[in-house]
């Protein structure tokens, strides 16, 4: 019976807690709207075809249409009429473009400036899918990428989380009832299936997640810890391992648009910390970081270094945006 009893009340004051934050702090736990991805066997995951969503969130509510051949867009590309220049982008979020309107992502803003700057017709594919890592965009141009029968191959580098590690075997994250999550969750204090259901519908163990993580004597910020390697003057081994095998991947990628008989060209775009000094100041002072032993433009420097060397061409629009902050 007292077991029962604190069963009872331990279940009660849980839901209690639940409400509560729901009400006092919610928070938003699923991006994207459910059945936006399906599984692929080859690159873990890609946009559903056909799919017709609304992504609701706190700083933007965007409509997202997905065509048949599972690219973002409502139109689908046949066969390029005569005299069109066709340009497929490919990359992660930042091409996708999910939290803008199709018309305002750059691959159509581009598509725009080529038109107005060569007097041509010019249409941009959206190859972008959200979260996708470099080996995931390669593993895209390569099924695909020759039915698009492109003239030139733009790669949207993001410099924030593109720099890769060694490619796995098969992606970490996978489509379950329609959600996108981790298909191999690092260890915790609950169940894989259990962490899974509740980072999907509860605000109080999203809330809890951090304390979660200090209780096991994790860093809560470990991503942007990490994150801050590829700034360093110095920079660790596995840095320097990431540089190689990211690089190893745009290779592959220039030799796949080779055999399309395509130019390929890499844009890079920057984080917030390296288009605002001020910005860039606070994330160090909060990591309580030197500034003297980082450099907030090395990646770009050492990007464009390395695709020099590798023959691959290079558009860098952190100097635009820059110079526009500082205006």
């Amino acid at each position: 019976m007292n077991l029962a009893l604190v069963g009872f009340g331990l279940t009660v004051s849980l839901l209690a807690a639940e409400l509560l934050v729901g009400v006092v702090a919610p928070r938003q736990l699923y991006r994207f709207p459910v059945g936006m991805f399906v599984n692929d066997d080859t690159r873990g995951y890609r946009l559903a075809p056909g799919f017709r969503g609304v992504i609701d969130a706190e700083e933007y509510t965007t409509e997202i249409s997905v065509n048949a051949q599972g690219l973002r867009g409502s139109r689908d590309y046949g066969r390029k009429p005569e005299g069109t220049l066709r340009v497929l982008t490919v990359g992660d979020s930042f091409t996708n473009a999910y939290s803008v309107p199709n018309a305002d992502s750059y691959p159509e803003q581009l598509a725009g400036f080529l038109g107005g700057a060569t007097a041509r017709t010019v249409e941009a594919v959206n190859g972008g899918f959200p979260g996708y890592d470099p080996w995931q965009t390669a593993a895209f141009l390569r099924s695909e990428g020759a039915s698009f029968t492109p003239d030139v191959v733009v790669m949207g580098f993001f410099v924030g989380n593109d720099l890769q590690g060694v490619p796995p075997e098969t992606s970490p994250v996978a489509v379950v009832d329609g959600y996108l999550g981790e298909k191999i969750a690092s260890e915790g204090f609950i169940p894989v299936a259990m962490r899974s259901f509740l980072a999907r519908k509860s605000q109080l163990y999203s809330l809890l997640w951090p304390l979660q993580r200090k209780l096991r004597h994790q860093d809560p910020d470990w991503k942007q810890t990490f994150a801050m390697n590829k700034y360093a003057i110095e920079p660790a081994d596995e840095t320097e391992q990431r540089w190689e095998a990211t690089i190893a991947v745009l290779r592959d990628m220039q030799q796949t648009a080779e055999q399309m008989g395509t130019r390929f060209v890499v844009a890079a775009f920057p984080e917030r910390v390296q288009v605002y000094q001020k910005e860039w100041n606070t994330r160090l002072r909060r990591m309580r970081l030197e500034a003297v032993a980082y450099d907030r433009f090395l990646p770009n420097r050492r990007l464009a270094a390395d695709l020099a060397g590798a023959g691959i061409d290079y558009v860098d629009v952190m100097p635009a945006l820059v110079a526009a902050a500082e205006t």
